[in-house]
């Protein structure tokens, strides 16, 4: 018989962690190939001073160690989880109360991802968009975090300031040719 035993602390609202908590984000992908499709998911919340881990396990495989990294997750003070299939999307949420974050990728089965059990939800972005996983679950620790939130907002504005300067170039070069 199964162990579906998960690591639980109660949660204070009224308290943020304090400065010494270091917090990871744990990436969960089923061989070094599927890193790529994590990539910009990796490379943002790096940008952002996000402690990432890249955890390579094969759910069909390796199912007990997919069970312990999740059971074990908080306690090593993961506040997330990114998978970039369903059914290790799945098996890691049925086993964990922390966030777990999938992304689809174009040459898997999307629709899996749309059948996940009640109760044990995994968040979904767009096919192919690690980037917004990873934006995601900042804007998530942001909510404890003044020092991620900043660089959440900065973020966000510095994005602002590009498009905006695109813009004003794109504009500019469209008047001299007409």
């Amino acid at each position: 018989m199964r162990n579906f035993m998960i690591n639980r602390r109660p949660l204070k609202a009224t308290s943020r962690a304090p400065p010494s908590v270091v917090r990871k984000v744990g990436v969960v992908v089923n061989s070094l190939n599927d890193v790529q499709f994590m990539q910009g998911a990796i490379e943002l919340l790096t940008r952002l001073g996000i402690d990432t881990n890249i955890h390579i396990l094969n759910v069909h495989v390796q199912p007990h160690d997919v069970t312990l990294f999740a059971q074990n997750a908080r306690s090593n003070h993961v506040s997330a989880i990114l998978c970039c299939e369903a059914h290790m999307a799945s098996v890691i949420a049925s086993n964990t109360t922390l966030p777990v974050i999938g992304v689809p990728t174009s040459d898997g089965h999307v629709e899996l991802f749309l059948k996940m059990s009640v109760g044990v939800p995994v968040g979904v972005v767009a096919i192919d968009n690690s980037t917004n996983a990873g934006m995601y679950v900042a804007q998530m620790l942001s909510i404890f975090d003044n020092t991620i939130s900043d660089k959440v907002d900065a973020f966000r504005v510095n994005q602002y300031n590009e498009l905006r300067s695109l813009s004003n170039t794109v504009s500019r070069v469209s008047c001299n040719i007409l």
